[in-house]
């Protein structure tokens, strides 16, 4: 392909993708200009580099989505999201916590009702997971707290999460691994801003 059809090429592969964006097309317009002076026209139309000014969030959106249904597929992954949810979840708060809890704080922490937070509860005590005990200083209050089984499997179940979550950070490498962490807490910060936001209305 001789440079002037390069040039119609790319320009005709802009327009398509912004064609209803005049203001776009200028800038790409002095792009060009530059370019041409300077011989980088490949460079300043990379669409990698001009991609930033109007970004496609739905397509990033769905290109995520199939990524995270290719990871959940792995068994690993699968364990990991178990560890999050019911059971897994509740053991892994109350070991976290290093101390007795409230059923009110769990149900809190998984956005989910005290009823179904009290049937989660019964059932790992029948598993003998957990004890529940009358507050000594407020007889009103449920303290819940792991038995020896309970935090003997806990850590069992804590230890190979850790350390499946610990090789999937060290595949990505040390400067991704930490965008990767970085990331996941910016997220996580906002969902607690939104979710104080809809407390103080």
């Amino acid at each position: 392909m001789d440079f002037s059809k390069m040039i119609n090429t790319k320009i005709n592969s802009i327009i398509c993708i912004n064609k209803k964006n005049m203001y776009f097309l200028k800038i790409i317009s002095m792009c060009l200009t530059n370019a041409w002076n300077s011989g980088n026209l490949l460079t300043v139309l990379d669409m990698n580099d001009l991609g930033g000014i109007y970004m496609d969030y739905t397509e990033l959106a769905m290109r995520l989505m199939q990524n995270m249904f290719m990871l959940h597929k792995g068994k690993k992954h699968q364990e990991m999201n178990k560890s999050i949810c019911g059971e897994p979840f509740v053991l892994e708060y109350i070991y976290m916590r290093k101390g007795d809890v409230l059923p009110s704080e769990i149900s809190s922490q998984m956005e989910i009702s005290s009823a179904r937070i009290a049937a989660t509860l019964r059932t790992l005590e029948k598993k003998n997971l957990i004890s529940r005990q009358v507050d000594k200083n407020d007889r009103r209050r449920v303290l819940v707290a792991l038995t020896a089984k309970g935090k003997e499997e806990t850590e069992k179940q804590h230890t190979k999460v850790l350390g499946n979550v610990t090789h999937m950070l060290e595949s990505l490498g040390e400067q991704d691994a930490q965008e990767y962490v970085r990331i996941i807490g910016r997220l996580a910060q906002n969902k607690e801003n939104r979710c104080q936001n809809d407390k103080d209305i």
